[in-house]
């Protein structure tokens, strides 16, 4: 059963929408503005589940990485009514060793 990870009508993502654009009518500035929270209000963070995070999960925690935080921008960009799309693909953990930092000698 596939999972619904963008959860744009539940009610924690609609009052967050609703309270970071208040007053706000210009899609640019909604789009900044939702930009900016999940940029600076998210820490970028490795979790353990993070390959299965959904959008309410993502705010529950206050933090993901880069899937993560895209899932949320996303779907709080769904939830304010602007267009919005997203493509993820898989790939082998294994390829992405260097990911992890090394000490400086």
């Amino acid at each position: 059963m596939r999972k619904n990870y963008i959860e744009n009508n539940d009610p924690k993502i609609e009052n967050l929408v609703r309270d970071l654009c208040k007053g706000i009518s210009d899609e640019k500035a909604v789009l900044e503005r939702i930009f900016n929270y999940v940029r600076d209000d998210i820490e970028f963070a490795f979790l353990k589940e993070a390959d299965d995070l959904t959008a309410t999960q993502v705010l529950e925690y206050g933090k993901g990485q880069c899937n993560n935080k895209s899932i949320l921008f996303h779907t709080l960009l769904k939830s304010a009514g602007l267009k919005s799309r997203i493509h993820f693909f898989k790939y082998k953990k294994r390829n992405s060793f260097w990911v992890v930092s090394r000490p400086c000698v």
